[in-house]
């Protein structure tokens, strides 16, 4: 009875520390989500490259799927559409050992063909640590209507 009363003892003092770790683990997720976002408004494919795993592929909201070398094809090229904002709330990320699933709403803002738009998605990114860091190996994002 005392070993078991000890262990609980030692477990509930020891839980804080389990939280702030995985909240640490989360927010750091989210800042490589940040950095990306930054990365795309500025077109800077250097930094959009160095936060994709080589692997990476997107699916895009009509099913299609797209490269690494295809998403950065894109940010090399003249931009049909200006982008003023991108943003992203209700966040959820859920952090599996060296696997970590985020999911947001994003809300992009900007002018096309002369006329101001809004369009919000569901995004989910797939991210894998790997060499001390986060780089995301995968998304996926869905138009919401």
């Amino acid at each position: 009875m005392k070993r078991w009363i000890l262990t609980f003892v030692v477990f509930i003092a020891a839980a804080p520390s389990f939280g702030q770790t995985a909240r640490k683990a989360e927010l750091s997720v989210v800042q490589v989500i940040d950095r990306l976002i930054e990365a795309g408004l500025k077109r800077d494919v250097q930094a959009i490259d160095r936060l994709y795993s080589p692997t990476f592929f997107h699916t895009n909201p009509n099913g299609t799927i797209m490269t690494k070398e295809q998403v950065l094809a894109i940010y090399k090229s003249p931009s049909v559409a200006h982008i003023d904002s991108s943003t992203h709330d209700e966040d959820r990320v859920v952090i599996l050992g060296k696997t970590a699933i985020a999911n947001n709403r994003a809300v992009i803002k900007g002018i096309a063909d002369g006329k101001p738009f809004e369009s919000k998605y569901r995004v989910t990114y797939i991210l894998q640590r790997q060499h001390g860091r986060w780089l995301i190996v995968a998304s996926h994002a869905s138009l919401i209507l």
